[in-house]
Protein backbone atom coordinates (compact mmCIF):
# COMPACT_ATOMS: atom_id res chain seq x y z
CA UNK A 1 0.00 0.00 0.00
CA UNK A 2 2.98 2.02 0.79
CA UNK A 3 4.46 1.53 -2.61
CA UNK A 4 1.07 2.69 -4.48
CA UNK A 5 1.02 6.27 -2.71
CA UNK A 6 4.78 6.22 -3.46
CA UNK A 7 3.81 5.99 -6.99
CA UNK A 8 0.56 8.16 -6.69
CA UNK A 9 2.57 10.75 -5.48
CA UNK A 10 5.61 10.89 -7.98
CA UNK A 11 2.17 10.99 -10.70
CA UNK A 12 0.94 13.78 -9.24
CA UNK A 13 4.40 15.05 -8.57
CA UNK A 14 4.88 14.41 -12.37
CA UNK A 15 1.50 16.38 -13.29
CA UNK A 16 2.60 19.51 -10.86
CA UNK A 17 6.11 20.18 -12.48
CA UNK A 18 4.53 20.28 -15.86
CA UNK A 19 1.94 22.51 -15.19
CA UNK A 20 4.13 24.87 -13.18
CA UNK A 21 6.79 24.63 -16.14
CA UNK A 22 6.30 27.48 -18.79
CA UNK A 23 5.40 25.90 -22.30
CA UNK A 24 8.36 24.80 -24.53
CA UNK A 25 8.62 27.48 -27.30
CA UNK A 26 11.13 26.71 -30.51
CA UNK A 27 10.92 29.37 -33.60
CA UNK A 28 12.24 28.00 -36.75
CA UNK A 29 12.04 31.13 -38.92
CA UNK A 30 13.46 33.26 -38.83
CA UNK A 31 16.77 33.03 -37.53
CA UNK A 32 18.16 35.97 -35.54
CA UNK A 33 20.02 38.88 -37.12
CA UNK A 34 18.40 37.83 -40.13
CA UNK A 35 19.04 41.08 -42.55
CA UNK A 36 16.60 41.03 -45.60
CA UNK A 37 15.21 43.35 -48.45
CA UNK A 38 11.94 41.47 -48.11
CA UNK A 39 8.79 43.48 -46.96
CA UNK A 40 7.86 40.87 -44.77
CA UNK A 41 8.63 37.38 -43.55
CA UNK A 42 7.19 34.17 -42.55
CA UNK A 43 7.01 33.37 -38.43
CA UNK A 44 7.23 29.57 -38.42
CA UNK A 45 7.78 27.14 -35.17
CA UNK A 46 6.32 24.95 -32.84
CA UNK A 47 5.19 25.05 -28.92
CA UNK A 48 3.31 21.89 -27.04
CA UNK A 49 -0.25 21.03 -27.52
CA UNK A 50 -2.90 23.35 -26.57
CA UNK A 51 -0.78 26.29 -26.18
CA UNK A 52 -1.97 30.24 -27.30
CA UNK A 53 0.75 31.74 -29.32
CA UNK A 54 0.94 35.55 -30.03
CA UNK A 55 3.40 37.59 -32.87
CA UNK A 56 4.19 40.83 -31.07
CA UNK A 57 0.94 40.47 -29.45
CA UNK A 58 -1.16 39.12 -31.77
CA UNK A 59 -2.62 36.08 -31.37
CA UNK A 60 -2.35 33.25 -33.94
CA UNK A 61 -3.51 30.10 -34.91
CA UNK A 62 -1.63 26.89 -34.03
CA UNK A 63 -2.57 23.24 -35.31
CA UNK A 64 -3.04 20.28 -32.78
CA UNK A 65 0.68 19.54 -32.89
CA UNK A 66 1.37 22.91 -31.61
CA UNK A 67 3.00 24.13 -35.08
CA UNK A 68 2.47 27.71 -36.11
CA UNK A 69 2.84 29.95 -38.90
CA UNK A 70 2.09 34.06 -39.83
CA UNK A 71 3.53 36.23 -42.42
CA UNK A 72 4.58 39.55 -40.44
CA UNK A 73 5.32 42.79 -42.37
CA UNK A 74 8.44 44.44 -42.01
CA UNK A 75 9.30 48.20 -41.51
CA UNK A 76 12.59 49.47 -42.63
CA UNK A 77 15.20 49.06 -40.15
CA UNK A 78 15.34 46.88 -37.16
CA UNK A 79 12.58 45.42 -36.25
CA UNK A 80 11.83 43.52 -33.09
CA UNK A 81 10.06 39.98 -33.10
CA UNK A 82 8.04 38.71 -29.49
CA UNK A 83 6.68 35.69 -30.24
CA UNK A 84 4.65 34.45 -27.31
CA UNK A 85 3.42 31.40 -25.75
CA UNK A 86 1.01 31.30 -23.29
CA UNK A 87 -0.43 28.01 -21.21
CA UNK A 88 -3.88 27.93 -19.87
CA UNK A 89 -2.34 27.55 -16.18
CA UNK A 90 -1.09 31.10 -17.50
CA UNK A 91 2.80 30.51 -17.51
CA UNK A 92 4.35 31.87 -20.08
CA UNK A 93 7.21 31.48 -22.45
CA UNK A 94 8.86 34.78 -25.02
CA UNK A 95 11.64 34.41 -27.65
CA UNK A 96 13.03 37.22 -29.54
CA UNK A 97 14.14 37.54 -32.58
CA UNK A 98 15.55 40.69 -34.54
CA UNK A 99 15.27 41.00 -37.78
CA UNK A 100 16.74 44.11 -40.12
CA UNK A 101 15.21 44.91 -43.42
CA UNK A 102 17.26 46.95 -45.95
CA UNK A 103 16.30 50.39 -47.67
CA UNK A 104 15.90 49.53 -50.63
CA UNK A 105 15.26 52.64 -53.45
CA UNK A 106 13.52 52.41 -56.85
CA UNK A 107 15.15 51.92 -60.06
CA UNK A 108 16.51 54.82 -61.84
CA UNK A 109 15.67 54.97 -65.41
CA UNK A 110 17.57 57.31 -67.51
CA UNK A 111 16.47 58.62 -71.49
CA UNK A 112 18.80 60.71 -73.57
CA UNK A 113 17.62 63.42 -75.59
CA UNK A 114 15.32 61.20 -78.08
CA UNK A 115 13.72 59.66 -74.95
CA UNK A 116 15.62 56.57 -75.33
CA UNK A 117 17.55 54.50 -73.10
CA UNK A 118 21.13 54.47 -73.33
Amino acid sequence: MVGVIGLGALMVGGQMVRFLKPPTLTITNPQNGLVTALPSILIEGYTEKEVAVAVNGVPIQNNEEGFFQTPLPLETGVNTIAVQATKKSGKQRTELRTVVREATSAPRISLNADYRTP
